[in-house]
């Protein structure tokens, strides 16, 4: 574990980056994509009920992120119980 947090913080130094950035910049991606309809959501809310969300930066961070690593578990979940219900091969 120690080993990990070396390697995290070595990352941060001038001229080092991950092995495979395209990873990392997906997940960025995700992340503010999310946000950004998480704060069009409110806004729309709040343009067609007259109810304001008091939501900061902080919550809409974490909220996006708990989704875009949500949504993975999620399909595999579905993956594996499409598996096994659509074919007679298999059981749990």
């Amino acid at each position: 574990m120690f080993k990990k947090i070396q390697t995290v913080m070595g990352l941060l130094k001038a001229g080092k980056r991950v092995n495979n950035p395209e990873a990392w910049k997906k997940g960025q991606l995700s992340a503010d994509a999310v946000r950004v309809f998480l704060s069009a959501a409110t806004a729309c809310w709040f343009a067609f009920t007259g109810q304001e969300v008091v939501i900061d930066g902080l919550v809409l961070d974490s909220l996006s992120a708990a989704l875009v690593a949500c949504v993975p578990a999620v399909i595999g979940v579905y993956t594996g119980v499409a598996t096994v219900i659509s074919t007679n091969k298999i059981g749990l």
